[in-house]
């Protein structure tokens, strides 16, 4: 079996070993020749160098283009980057693994070209414990905490969503899940446990809160949208955390 071309799309903001790493694990799987495709959101000087070096395509948007326009939108531009067909949407502070646990999942490589007329296949995240005892074969992927459709064909589906985006078939219009359960899971994501920043997380936090407001105002802003994560935190995000804050008063943060 040749190796197969696969893109791994990134929206980069700062965090340059987390980046390393994402990219550093992916290079790890077999049978796949790994396109870098980055979007860089207005990182510093040393982390956009380090971008714009490391990455086989590359370009830029700016804070506000994300606070208008959302996280679908941003993560779209770095698809479109995109010379293959099949692409992953990776995020820094990530590592993702390559497993075969139970027969349920299959290397990559193979998935894609085993099941090449389906548009997006299914991967699990979790802890690193879990991560390591499923990659020692003692567990279950049924123990995973859920499933992302973060690996998908590009010529058949596009992210969509404000926030906590999901890849939408161009066709019909249905979110990844819909798709996805059609096929075998083919990878791990493993969070990395170190502790993010707090500058940057409190900035996060408060872009999310705007973002989620956007789409509380407007309705018509939710396609694309996966709501399982935030629908039980609805009450605790959209109402009592959030206060109003303008671009300006967010970009002042800084981080």
């Amino acid at each position: 079996m040749g190796k197969v071309g696969i893109s791994l799309c990134i929206l980069a903001h700062n965090r340059i070993a987390e980046t390393a790493n994402l990219i550093g694990s992916l290079r790890g799987f077999s049978d796949i020749d790994l396109e870098i495709c980055i979007v860089d959101q207005e990182s510093d000087s040393e982390s956009r160098t380090f971008a714009f070096q490391t990455a086989d395509k590359f370009t830029e948007i700016s804070d506000r283009d994300l606070w208008n326009k959302g996280f679908g939108w941003a993560k779209q531009k770095a698809v479109e980057l995109a010379s293959n067909q099949w692409v992953i949407i990776g995020d820094p502070g990530e590592v993702w693994h390559e497993t075969r646990v139970c027969g349920e999942c299959i290397p990559l490589a193979e998935a894609l070209q085993r099941y090449n007329s389906v548009p997006a296949f299914r991967t699990f995240y979790g802890s690193p414990r879990q991560v390591h005892k499923l990659l020692q074969n003692c567990g279950s992927i049924h123990s995973m905490q859920g499933d992302l459709g973060r690996i998908f064909d590009k010529r058949k589906m596009h992210m969509l969503g404000y926030i906590h985006e999901s890849p939408v078939h161009k066709e019909t219009g249905k979110l990844w899940a819909e798709w996805a359960r059609r096929c075998k899971s083919v990878g791990i994501i493993e969070h990395d446990p170190q502790p993010v920043d707090k500058v940057y997380a409190k900035r996060k936090l408060i872009l999310y809160d705007h973002l989620l407001h956007m789409i509380v105002r407007d309705p018509t802003l939710r396609c694309g949208t996966d709501f399982r994560w935030w629908t039980a935190h609805w009450n605790s995000v959209v109402a009592p955390r959030f206060t109003e804050i303008s671009f300006e008063e967010w970009k002042a943060i800084g981080g």
